[in-house]
C-alpha cells in the first residue's frame, strides 16, 4: 500500500508539472505573439518616401489596405501616408515595425438575417505591450513620408466581439496639426480570407 500511495504521489506530481509547463508555453505565445514568416519586417526601423500624391489625396493621410499575409493567422497590412505639410503623430515603439503602435479600432455592421435588424460592434483598445512598457513614445510621420501597420485578424475579431469575423473597417489613431487634435483614421471595409491554420 504504501508503494502504491508513493507511485500516486509520484504520477500526480509529474501530471501537474506536465500541465504547468504546457500551459506556460500557451501563455507565453498568447502574450508575445511572433511572425513565422512575413514578406512585409517586422522591425523596419525607417518610413519611407510616398508616392505622388493624387488630386484627391493631396493634402491628407491617407489609409490604403494593401493586402493580407498569412502569418500565425491571417494579418491585414496597411499603409498610412501623411501628404499633409506638417508631420503627425502617434504612440508607438522606438523601431516603427508593422506591429509597434498602440492604439487599434474595429467596427462592423452586421444584420440579423430572419428579422432586418442591424446592429453596430465596435472597439477601440491600447495593445497590451503598450500598457506595460516603458519603451513607448510619441512617433513622428513627417509629410511625405509612409509606415506599415499590420493587425491579426484575432485582433480585430476580439474588438468587435463577433465570432465569425468576415469584414470589418479597421482604425489607426494619430495626432495632426500644431494642437496635435486627436484623430481616429478608418480604412474601407476588409473582408478576411475565410481559411484558417
Amino acid at each position: 500500500m504504501k508503494k502504491f500511495s508513493l507511485k500516486f504521489v509520484a504520477g500526480l506530481l509529474a501530471l501537474v508539472i506536465g500541465v504547468f509547463v504546457v500551459w506556460a508555453s500557451g501563455i507565453l505565445q498568447v502574450l508575445f505573439p511572433q511572425p513565422t514568416q512575413t514578406a512585409v519586417s517586422p522591425t523596419a526601423k525607417e518610413t519611407t518616401l510616398a508616392s505622388p500624391p493624387t488630386n484627391e489625396e493631396s493634402g491628407k493621410i491617407v489609409l490604403r489596405f494593401k493586402g493580407f499575409e498569412l502569418l500565425k493567422g491571417w494579418v491585414a497590412n496597411f499603409e498610412v501616408v501623411n501628404y499633409t505639410a506638417k508631420p503627425i503623430t502617434y504612440v508607438g515603439f522606438k523601431n516603427k515595425g508593422i506591429f509597434d503602435f498602440c492604439t487599434l479600432a474595429a467596427q462592423r455592421d452586421t444584420i440579423y438575417e430572419p428579422t432586418g435588424v442591424k446592429n453596430h460592434h465596435s472597439g477601440t483598445t491600447t495593445k497590451t505591450h503598450c500598457r506595460f512598457s516603458t519603451a513607448v513614445i510619441l512617433q513622428t510621420i513627417e509629410p511625405n513620408e509612409t509606415v506599415v501597420f499590420s493587425v491579426f485578424k484575432q485582433e480585430v475579431q476580439d474588438l468587435v466581439n463577433i465570432r465569425e469575423l468576415k469584414s470589418a473597417q479597421i482604425g489607426f489613431e494619430f495626432f495632426v496639426g500644431d494642437e496635435k487634435r486627436r484623430e481616429m483614421l478608418w480604412s474601407e471595409e476588409i473582408t478576411f480570407p475565410e481559411e484558417e491554420l
